[in-house]
Parts: C-alpha cells; structure tokens; sequence
C-alpha cells in the first residue's frame, strides 16, 4: 500500500515556492522541531536530507520535509515539547502527495500558538521573531510548559 501510494506522487513544477503547513514543537531554547524524527531546524530553515544516496525528495522513498495543503487537516503527535503550527514555503524539487506535498527545502514563514499555550495570542498568525518575543516576554508561563 505503501508503495503505491507513492508511485503516483508526482513533482511539481513551480517557478516560487509552495505555501503549506506544518505541526511543530518548540524546544526549552525555543528552537523548533519536526515531531516524526525529532529533527531540530536551523533557525526557521530545514533542508531535506536522506539515508540513501540519492536527490531528496524520490518519489519512491519516504524522504522529504512534510507539508500539509491544508491547515485544518493539522494534528499533533505526542511530545514533551508545545504545539506551535507553522505556515512554510517549500521550495527546490517538490513532490505532490495526497495530503500535502514533500519538498527538498523549507523555511518556516509564520507560526501560530495553539490555543491552550500562551493564551494571549493564541490562534494568531506570528512571525518568528514575534513569536520567540512572545515567548521570552512569557518566560514564566511558557517556559514552565515546554
């Protein structure tokens, strides 16, 4: 089932990047982090790697950063870390899926705090640095949380 489901993934010819979403956590030091492999981003940016040699994304493998078409078709994964959902342009060579897309690079354009953290600009889209300066001004509740 697998495999077929990617067999008709195809690529996606784009001249500016793809805008989708993404569920993230936010370490203790307010970085981010992917949730399925714990990944840690560089900043707002992440570049796909993979184990097998090979361009990131293949259409037959399960590389790739993942991305949603949709924000409400978000959900969360277990993990000691907060929620945040994050707006991202994918850009470099990209892979349509059926919910979503997998692309070779991502940068993260705009977060948004779920509702039960931070409550005072909960379900508000924040840049990064308005987030992270949230985030420092809430050291006392924030930080207790993640």
């Amino acid at each position: 089932a697998y495999l077929s489901q990617h067999l008709g993934a195809q690529r996606v010819e784009q001249a500016e990047p793809v805008v989708c979403y993404k569920v993230l956590y936010v370490t203790p030091l307010l970085r981010f982090m992917s949730g399925y492999e714990s990944v840690i981003w560089n900043d707002n940016h992440l570049i796909a790697q993979c184990w097998h040699s090979h361009p990131v994304p293949e259409r037959l493998c399960q590389c790739g950063i993942y991305a949603l078409r949709n924000f409400s078709e978000r959900s969360t994964y277990g993990n000691p870390y907060f929620v945040v959902y994050v707006k991202v342009a994918l850009s470099g060579e990209i892979i349509e899926c059926e919910q979503g897309y997998r692309g070779q690079y991502a940068e993260i354009l705009e977060v948004q705090i779920s509702s039960d953290i931070c409550g005072t600009r909960a379900g508000q889209w924040l840049s990064v640095e308005e987030f992270r300066k949230l985030c420092r001004w809430h050291q006392g509740s924030c930080a207790e949380v993640h």
